[in-house]
């Protein structure tokens, strides 16, 4: 008897088709796609705060430059790499004063630094890399946002 009952328990067929196991995995997909796309779109919004504050990060080496050297850089690989030609520099640091990411926004373009005299600026042209622009695509200034129709 209890070989019967043991022979049934091991050999039964109960289990998922193939179908239901197909449609298990493609429910998974639809939640976790959904997921990724709300995700990403949450780290897109994030993108114009990381510039902002790689921006903030660039400044104070800017800053140190400028006490160590006694003048702003004329642009923002002088920060990286010591400059080759202008004035000279002293007690350079080995590795620089940045690290070369920091050259470019949260959407991987570069900045674009203007020096005017004294006064610099360092803009993020946004998401389309484009002057001017709304929302993501607006330009993130270290004067704070502008707007360049």
């Amino acid at each position: 008897m209890k070989a019967k009952l043991l022979k049934k328990v091991f050999h039964s067929q109960s289990g998922l088709s193939l179908v239901e196991i197909l449609v298990v995995l493609a429910i998974i997909a639809l939640v976790g796609g959904g997921a990724a796309i709300y995700i990403s779109g949450v780290f897109d919004r994030q993108k114009p705060k990381i510039t902002e504050q790689r921006i903030k990060e660039i400044e104070k080496f800017i800053l140190s430059f400028k006490m160590d050297q006694g003048f702003i850089p004329n642009s923002l690989e002088d920060l990286v790499t010591a400059p080759e030609s202008g004035r000279d520099v002293k007690n350079y640091p080995e590795n620089g004063y940045m690290d070369e990411d920091l050259l470019k926004d949260a959407w991987g373009n570069p900045f674009v630094y203007t020096l005017t005299g004294s006064k610099y600026e360092i803009i993020s042209l946004g998401e389309d890399g484009l002057e001017g622009g709304e929302d993501l695509a607006a330009d993130i200034s270290s004067r704070g946002k502008r707007s360049v129709e």
